[in-house]
């Protein structure tokens, strides 16, 4: 219990993405039924399912990077964002006459509120990664966050710390 009181915002934000999986599952498990009771069923059954399932492991890979404090979370949450955005568009844009007005309502009070959140998680974690340094380095900037000792050494020497 210790562990996770330690995590600060990290807890709510895994938490925040857990409920969105919850709530994603259900969802979309709701989706197929309906999408596969039609007759005949739906022809973007697949689509839409397999979109929501990608969210839905978005949203794992997001919500574990946040409990491990990795600083990865924000990349994974901005592409989070992006794919929650591009599904609302599509929700609207492709929703026949009679299901226009709850595309527009459910992009409008649940999906970008969740794009909103999810790019501020992104600039969160983007700043608490790079707030401390206060100089270019190129370790920061490596996709492992490690870079070769000369120039890491070139680094320091060149700030008038070494």
């Amino acid at each position: 219990m210790a562990v996770i009181r330690s995590l600060g915002p990290y807890r709510w934000i895994a938490a925040g993405y857990g409920l969105a999986v919850v709530v994603l599952i259900v969802w979309t498990t709701g989706l197929a039924i309906d999408m596969l009771s039609q007759s005949p069923p739906a022809r973007h059954v697949v689509t839409w399912v397999g979109l929501d399932i990608g969210l839905i492991f978005a949203f794992v890979v997001a919500g574990w990077l946040a409990l491990r404090r990795d600083p990865r979370l924000g990349l994974v949450a901005a592409a989070s964002g992006t794919a929650v955005l591009l599904d609302a568009w599509f929700d609207v844009t492709t929703a026949g006459p009679s299901w226009l007005s709850d595309s527009i309502l459910l992009a409008a009070t649940v999906e970008m509120p969740f794009v909103l959140v999810s790019a501020a998680v992104a600039a969160w974690a983007y700043t608490r990664r790079y707030r401390s340094s206060n100089t270019f380095d190129e370790s920061t900037t490596s996709g492992l966050g490690v870079a070769d000792a000369s120039s890491a050494e070139v680094a320091v020497a060149s700030s008038g710390r070494g």
